[in-house]
């Protein structure tokens, strides 16, 4: 368990969601109520919320400084994660909303 817990530490898993589109098996038909419900109970919608409400996973800290960087354009640091932190303190952003790890 720790060798694969290790794995996926180093990797950046995606997933994809099968959706059945009947029940019976038969091609070309499509039933919206089954498929509907599969959305829901697999957490498809709450992951979408979650991305529009513009909580990304994941972010690099070369990412967050090309897009947020311009707000403080005069902090240096020694290092990206630095400059990243340096950003987040200047703006208030304390550790109860935002967390950083080896991205962002």
């Amino acid at each position: 368990l720790s060798d694969l817990m290790a794995t996926l530490a180093r990797t950046r898993p995606h997933y994809v969601r099968c959706i059945k589109p009947n029940s019976e098996k038969v091609p070309g038909k499509f039933d919206n109520v089954l498929a509907l419900q599969q959305l829901r109970y697999s957490g498809v919608f709450e992951a979408v919320d979650i991305r529009q409400r513009g909580y990304p996973y994941n972010m690099t800290f070369e990412d967050f400084i090309a897009k947020y960087g311009i707000i403080c354009p005069k902090i240096q640091a020694p290092n990206k994660r630095d400059r990243v932190s340096k950003i987040l303190t200047e703006v208030n952003l304390n550790d109860e909303v935002v967390q950083i790890g080896k991205t962002m």
